[in-house]
């Protein structure tokens, strides 16, 4: 009789066992994909603090895109800065397509898209297939931009 009691009171410990260690591993399971999110938003800010940076060493890169002059050096350089930002905002765009940024994240993200790709050239770059990102990534900017335009007045 002595055994079964015993036999019984250690399934009992057992079971509680595994319950509070199932209950460890779903805490650290959570801590885990919480930091896991962290650390990707803060790729995508840090990804845009990089551009702001290249913006405010480089100014003149914007204003100059629709230059006919533009030395090859500059186009290139140009070139660059529109491939940076794109890169930025397709990383995001994949953060917000897996849940890790939210909507309004994502949009203010994207926000400054219409003023970067203001100009003719710019656009252009931007349509004709210069740019290799992911294709579902530049379809969405397509149909963003003629969003865009169609609530113009």
């Amino acid at each position: 009789m002595k055994v079964e009691k015993i036999s019984a009171v250690a399934e009992i410990i057992s079971s509680v066992a595994i319950v509070i260690t199932l209950i460890y591993l779903t805490v650290e399971t959570r801590q885990n994909t919480d930091a896991l999110l962290a650390m990707s938003q803060q790729a995508a800010l840090d990804a845009d603090l990089s551009w702001l940076s290249t913006q405010i060493e480089y100014p003149e890169l914007m204003g100059q895109v629709d230059d006919p002059n533009l030395s090859q050096e500059d186009w290139a350089r140009t070139q660059a800065y529109l491939v940076q930002y794109l890169r930025i905002r397709e990383f995001a765009w994949f953060q917000y397509q897996n849940g890790i940024l939210d909507e309004p994240t994502w949009q203010s993200y994207l926000r400054p898209t219409a003023n970067v790709f203001a100009s003719e050239r710019a656009r252009t770059y931007l349509y004709t297939g210069n740019y290799s990102g992911d294709p579902e990534f530049m379809e969405y900017l397509r149909n963003w931009f003629a969003e865009a335009r169609a609530k113009k007045p």
